[in-house]
């Protein structure tokens, strides 16, 4: 894992790495780290590896790893880790692996609290109901269960939408309800305090599979989208057959990323046509916005990291050949504020923290196996 530094005062100023982490273990043909997660302090950073480990780092000091954390199956053997995800407050970190297991740390000692057995396939998303000790997984046996991970013990619910793997999850704010979604084109919404293996709704109506979904606590609505490259808009407290609000078409490829302003009625969505355009639910017809322009025309994969406030648009980009840039939007105009290059191939995974104040980047180069971690308050660590 390599540290990195820049002057964000200065865009054209390029980054330079000032650490170098190494702990994870490489096997020949396979990649180093599936997955990487900053704690919502963002101080930390939690990486997730084909060497069976999760090690947890402390991004700005740089040093040895602050906790290796590891995942051996029945036999003792290293099992992948898939997902991990921190809580609120930092104190627990999920990890779920190819050995059907989700695992529950305490993040200070590095200690192993629960290993929760349930899934009879490899866990893919692990993620934590805000202010709770609630926390869902989903695995390849089409099933989520959602279990108490300060307790541990047997899952409080087990939801099945269909024998079908299942792409995204999302809990909706304090409703006490779960939405899923799967290849079949529908959205499942569940009530776990009703612990019923039925969904209490079935949003249907996506023609492709759906693969984001996002809930705005401001306006009370779920957002989902496919792989063809359509966004729906749904109300789920309104009767059967009258949940669907909006569909907002103009993409042309499938959206990876969808995510709502978390103040005011706007939605984003990334797609692989290149663009990532902003939706204004009190305006009907056409984005407002469409951010990328022919200036990004080389780019390998257009957004990834995203962020919304009622001031600007904040994103980041890779470039084919492991260039990084970070864009800023302001009065409808797009710049260029920030090119981080030091992969020598393709970026994989690009992840900012919750303030941007630290990005984490990783590439599947042959050359570089690690994480490249990039800080944007100063240039000097």
């Amino acid at each position: 894992i390599e540290i990195w530094t820049w002057n964000s005062e200065n865009p054209a100023e390029r980054g330079e790495r000032t650490h170098i982490l190494q702990g994870h273990t490489l096997k020949v043909d396979e990649k180093v780290v599936d997955e990487v997660a900053w704690n919502p302090n963002r101080s930390r950073l939690a990486s997730a590896g084909w060497d069976g480990n999760v090690i947890i780092w402390n991004a700005t000091q740089g040093g040895d790893p602050l906790h290796i954390l590891e995942h051996r199956d029945e036999d003792g053997e290293s099992t992948i880790v898939r997902a991990v995800a921190w809580n609120d407050d930092s104190t627990r970190l999920a990890s779920g692996s190819e050995d059907c297991h989700v695992r529950i740390w305490d993040t200070e000692t590095g200690i192993l609290l629960h290993t929760l057995n349930g899934h009879t396939g490899r866990v893919t998303t692990v993620a934590w109901e805000s202010g709770s000790d609630r926390l869902a997984s989903t695995a390849y046996d089409g099933t989520i269960r959602v279990w108490n991970a300060r307790e541990g013990g047997e899952s409080l619910s087990v939801l099945n939408p269909g024998n079908l793997p299942v792409n995204s999850v999302a809990w909706l704010g304090v409703r006490n309800q779960l939405a899923s979604a799967c290849d079949d084109g529908k959205v499942s919404v569940w009530d776990i305090s009703a612990n019923t293996e039925q969904p209490v709704k079935v949003l249907d109506g996506h023609l492709d599979e759906v693969w984001s979904l996002s809930w705005s606590e401001s306006v009370e609505r779920l957002a989902s989208a496919d792989k063809s490259g359509e966004l729906r808009i749904w109300n789920c407290d309104a009767d059967p057959g009258e949940e669907l609000e909006r569909v907002l078409v103009g993409h042309e490829g499938e959206i990876n990323k969808i995510k709502w302003d978390p103040t005011l009625t706007r939605l984003a969505s990334v797609s692989n046509d290149r663009t990532l355009r902003i939706w204004d639910l009190n305006h009907r017809g056409e984005p407002v916005d469409i951010i990328l322009n022919d200036q990004l025309d080389k780019l390998d994969w257009p957004v990834q990291s995203l962020s919304l406030t009622d001031e600007k648009i904040r994103f980041t980009s890779a470039e084919i050949g492991g260039k990084i840039r970070i864009w800023d939007t302001e009065n409808g105009n797009t710049n260029s504020r920030l090119t981080l290059e030091g992969h020598s191939d393709d970026v994989g995974i690009i992840v900012a923290n919750k303030q941007w104040s630290y990005l984490a980047s990783t590439s599947a180069g042959p050359d570089e196996h690690g994480i490249h971690i990039w800080n944007a308050l100063s240039s000097q660590h």
